[in-house]
């Protein structure tokens, strides 16, 4: 029998020993603090303590780290978990599993990315850095809260992004994602193509996401990760798909637009769950189906932008209980039926149909009132 295999059958019947010696055994547990750690691109080590009540080995970890000693008995182990340099730029997420002969198990969190300069960086030489309209301190050695655009906290991370306007060109790179402490990035008014990298989608404390009036593709499917999103601006773009079904986990969401787009779908129900939602922009898209029945339980809506899909059916009747709609937008879309009469009851009716928002019998619409 192997040292390591006999040391996980004796070492927790000596602990089971002493329990009877010493009082009740108290529950088994394995811990391991910190259980998250954050490694530079450059690698490094970083010490850990383990404290179990049975003798304990690594289950499984990346092949990228190591951790030293890989096993240890009852009571506290030091140990120190190490990684080597990596390249790449996107952030790499891994788990150490360590598993104890009590049945019971800890997990360390490893994640490795560029640091908050490399990572802006990369921004500026996939993006033209040198043809930007303005990039003072840009690649410099001096504090990143003096880049242009850039505002940092009070550890120096990264918290705000604003290069709104300032003619980036290329795509934005996989490497943004590094920036793990950003609440605003504003891209918005510039030339960026390709679509928006999946790690934007693992920035869970972004609260503004401004990338519109640019040329990104692809889909916003992961958006819905982004739990504390407050402000969305992705219009005039020529993203495709559709609007995740549970976009009103964004509890926070005061704003969001992604008209002219080429977008399809249909409205999520989960909207009408929201609390806080002001404006909801999905005009110039292909959207289809109905305009969700319980739309009125939005009351904080002041401006829906609808116009310009494919929606079909009737004006829901709750619409009447918006009662801060400024503005109601449904023209061109394939709606029908007759419009409650309590939504002509609103006050606001009389600017809805003077603006032509809703439209009787033309550009496709077929509503009476």
């Amino acid at each position: 029998m192997k040292y390591r295999e006999l040391l996980a059958l004796l070492l927790p019947l000596a602990a089971l020993a002493g329990c009877f010696d010493d009082g009740p055994c108290p529950p088994a547990s394995t811990t391991a603090t910190p259980d998250a750690l954050h490694f530079p691109s450059t690698g490094g080590s970083t010490p850990v303590m383990v404290n179990s009540t049975s003798a304990w080995n690594v289950s499984s970890k990346p092949d990228w780290c190591t951790l030293s000693p890989d096993h240890g008995g009852h009571g506290d182990t030091p140990v120190t978990v190490s990684v080597g340099i990596r390249n790449e730029s996107n952030p790499t997420t891994g788990q150490i599993t360590l598993l104890s002969a009590d049945g019971t198990s800890a997990v360390i969190e490893v994640v490795q990315s560029l640091t908050d300069r490399e990572a802006l960086i990369e921004l500026y030489n996939a993006t033209n850095g040198p043809g930007w309209t303005t990039s003072t301190n840009w690649t410099s050695s001096a504090p990143l809260s003096d880049w242009y655009g850039i505002m940092t906290d009070a550890d120096g991370r990264v918290i705000n992004v604003n290069l709104d306007g300032n003619t980036l060109q290329g795509t934005i790179p996989p490497s943004i994602g590094s920036l793990t402490q950003l609440q605003a990035l504003n891209f918005t008014t510039n030339q960026l193509t390709g679509s928006i990298p999946a790690s934007v989608w693992t920035l869970t404390g972004l609260r503004v996401l401004g990338m519109g009036s640019n040329q990104l593709t692809g889909t916003i499917s992961g958006i819905s990760n982004l739990v504390n999103l407050t402000n969305v601006h992705l219009s005039y773009n020529q993203l495709s798909g559709g609007l995740p079904p549970n976009l009103g986990d964004l509890t926070g969401l005061l704003y969001f637009s992604v008209d002219n787009n080429n977008m399809t779908g249909v409205i999520p129900e989960s909207i009408t769950g929201l609390t806080q939602f002001q404006l909801f922009n999905l005009s110039s898209n292909g959207f289809s189906g109905p305009i969700p029945e319980n739309i009125g339980s939005v009351t904080t809506l002041v401006y829906l932008y609808l116009s310009h899909n494919n929606l079909t059916g009737n004006i829901p009747a709750s619409v009447a209980d918006l009662t801060l709609l400024d503005t109601f937008n449904v023209s061109k879309n394939l709606l029908s039926g007759t419009v409650p009469q309590a939504v002509q009851d609103m006050p606001q009716w009389s600017t809805f149909v003077g603006n032509n928002w809703i439209n009787p019998q033309q550009n496709g619409n077929t509503l009476i009132y």
